[in-house]
């Protein structure tokens, strides 16, 4: 049965699938710019500008075709937690003029806090597709059992905003130091 969960599972899916493609086709410009997030090493960032589209891209497929799905979700939300980390690290430095390296569908733009939006947003959406349930009862009918997904959600949304508050917090006690 085609739903909601399948559409969006999908869809997500291919703008993972289209972002790998934009990073594969070229990999000189995505290590470049993972380096200029200046977090990691030079080492560390050619090994992440390889891995990166390669989880993309097993991540995308299995969400295509419905492979495994929920491990394809986490696997996203992960990623999709490190970047905005990422930005936020850089926008707290006061490095804007940063291309956040997104690529595919979602194009690339220079660091902001819009991209944390979206990606706050990504992440909710993400959450609701890994703990999109559904109970089948005794009589054939089915429910979706929301009380797992409220919680889930709400979890993953807190923690979300919780990590910004911390790295905010670190930016301002290293600058009371100084």
């Amino acid at each position: 049965m085609f739903n909601i969960y399948t559409l969006l599972t999908i869809s997500l899916g291919w703008m993972f699938l289209f972002s790998s493609f934009s990073k594969f086709s070229n990999l000189r410009n995505h290590f470049i710019i993972i380096k200029n997030y200046d977090i990691v090493s030079e080492s560390q960032a050619k090994f992440f500008s390889r891995i990166d589209p390669s989880f993309e891209l097993v991540a995308s497929i299995m969400m295509i075709l419905g492979i495994y799905t929920k491990y394809a979700l986490l696997l996203v939300l992960l990623l999709i937690t490190l970047y905005s980390i990422s930005i936020v690290i850089n926008l707290l430095k006061g490095r804007t003029n940063i291309e956040c390296g997104c690529g595919g569908l979602l194009g690339s733009h220079n660091l902001s806090w819009k991209l944390i939006y979206r990606n706050a947003l990504l992440i909710l959406m993400i959450s609701f597709l890994y703990t999109y349930t559904i109970i089948v009862n005794g009589d054939g009918s089915a429910h979706i059992d929301w009380n797992y997904h409220f919680i889930f959600v709400s979890l993953s949304l807190l923690l979300f905003i919780k990590s910004i508050q911390y790295l905010i917090n670190i930016r301002s006690i290293t600058e009371g130091v100084h």
